[in-house]
């Protein structure tokens, strides 16, 4: 399969996928908003943080290396399940072990046994990462779309059933376990890859060359995801967490999935590109493009359109999480727009320059979380979150920029027109908003207004891009030539 052809198809299926998924996601939080407190959220999101600083090191950074490999790949496959599924036992026993001290850290009693419960999700994710990492690697994108949405609709499901039966932060937790678990099930039916528990010191040594970089970078890019929200939970209390949390997920919810599109996609397609620069680049601002045709009006209309929606929803309920939300969205576009970057030093055998990205990123955030907590509450947090990212992300593209040969102005080109897109639209907004100060108070009035703004950037995107018009007419007469009423009035 050509790689032009692997990307199109990947990028279909996982951007179906993700769609599909994020809008099961979007309303189940909707729902289980309006079900639970946000105390609830607030001991989910304490566990969460356990949780995820435990499994820092759950895949040892075999998952990047496995897809960075091109050598022994079957016999690195059997080492990376054993020595994964080895570390899953042992943090499901120390999740146990520290969940009291966890409890006795945040002041919530009931945190320790939610902890033990989801304690078990180490070894059910563990028994999978393989088989859905191999099918990543060899392109197959379609196979490895579809369990990711199954789960997340059983999981949806399961959480809102029980909330409504009044098991408050429980539905949360019996909900993840068993989409886990349907997940892995799903991966074992669907993976033409067996794992075995067979183990070679030589193959071990050179996954951990690559891995153990990697390994680094991913536990310091998930202290710096969840720093915000420990230091909220420590020093603020579970209630701002509670409200904080909710801004993060809903702000980060749209860059945060087109973010793992991606990456999902996009690494094993630049790890297969590196030794051909010229086409590593040009694929790379394609990916820019398109990437920000997406990420940038939707983050805009989450800060601009997302609080109205809550407001109607949820009346007071999420008021105060509201300030937080809009300063959140910059961190989710940057993010997004980053994330290309990221993926090109990885697959340039440089996870080494985003390890030291994200040390400066992470001196900056310990510089100044305490100030902000204490001064500024969950505001003064989104916004040093926010302003730490922008910075990050910007060195992220100043080094795969120059690793690729790419001028600034070329790299701004691709960001412009969306933005200049999305700003148009956005002023359009803002002189309704000015001239009709109710249109947003109404769900007719807010749903009008999103449709309207929608059309604007569409019409203008089109007008402007004479690139994607080409896309867009050789995708209407596909369409036509397959339309049998068309072709019988031709």
């Amino acid at each position: 399969m050509k790689v032009e052809s692997a990307v199109r198809r990947g990028l279909f299926w996982v951007s179906f996928s993700t769609s599909a998924r994020q809008g099961i996601e979007f309303c189940t939080a909707l729902f289980l908003a309006a079900l639970l407190a946000p105390e609830d959220f607030g001991v989910f999101a304490m566990a969460s943080l356990v949780i995820g600083w435990m499994g820092m090191v759950r895949d040892l950074g075999f998952g990047a290396a496995l897809i960075h490999n091109q050598e022994e790949i079957e016999e690195s496959a059997h080492t990376a399940f054993t020595l994964i599924t080895g570390t899953a036992v042992v943090l499901c026993a120390g999740t146990w072990a520290v969940s009291p001290i966890a409890a006795r850290f945040f002041g919530t009693s009931e945190l320790t046994a939610v902890l033990r419960v989801l304690g078990f999700s180490f070894i059910i994710i563990s028994l999978r990462v393989v088989q859905a990492t191999m099918l990543q690697k060899n392109l197959n994108f379609k196979k490895n779309s579809i369990p990711p949405l199954i789960s997340s609709l059983a999981h949806g499901i399961v959480c809102v059933s029980l909330a409504l039966l009044g098991y408050g932060v429980w539905s949360i937790v019996v909900g993840s376990l068993f989409g886990n678990a349907l997940l892995t099930v799903h991966y074992w039916f669907i993976s033409p890859f067996r794992p075995r528990l067979r183990f070679k010191w030589q193959t071990a040594r050179r996954l951990v060359g690559y891995g153990n970089i990697a390994l680094l970078d991913n536990i310091l890019i998930f202290l710096l995801m969840t720093f915000d929200r420990a230091a909220i939970g420590r020093i603020l209390g579970v209630k701002p967490l509670g409200y904080y949390d909710f801004a993060y997920r809903v702000a980060n919810l749209p860059a945060t999935r087109v973010t793992r599109v991606v990456s999902n996609v996009m690494f094993p397609v630049y790890s297969r590109l590196q030794r051909d620069v010229n086409e590593l680049k040009q694929t790379y601002l394609q990916t820019i493009r398109y990437l920000a045709i997406i990420v940038v009006p939707v983050s805009a209309a989450l800060a601009g359109l997302g609080p109205s929606f809550a407001v109607l929803l949820y009346g007071g309920k999420w008021v105060p999480a509201l300030g937080a939300l809009r300063i959140l969205v910059i961190y989710g576009v940057t993010t997004g727009i980053g994330a290309p970057a990221a993926t090109v030093l990885y697959a340039l055998g440089r996870p080494r320059d985003s390890l030291t990205i994200n040390a400066i990123k992470g001196a900056l955030t310990i510089g100044f979380i305490y100030h902000s907590a204490v001064h500024g509450g969950i505001i003064g947090v989104a916004a040093l979150f926010a302003t730490v990212q922008v910075v990050a992300t910007a060195l992220l593209i100043w080094r795969a920029n120059r690793l690729l040969g790419i001028e600034a102005a070329d790299y701004l080109h691709w960001l412009g027109l969306p933005a200049g897109c999305t700003g148009a639209a956005a002023i359009m907004g803002l002189a309704l908003a000015a001239r009709y100060p109710a249109i947003l108070q109404s769900w007719t009035g807010a749903i009008g207004t999103s449709l309207i703004l929608i059309l604007v950037y569409g019409l203008l995107l089109l007008r402007c891009d004479g690139e994607l018009r080409s896309v867009g007419s050789r995708v209407w007469a596909v369409c036509q030539s397959k339309n049998p009423l068309a072709r019988s009035r031709a």
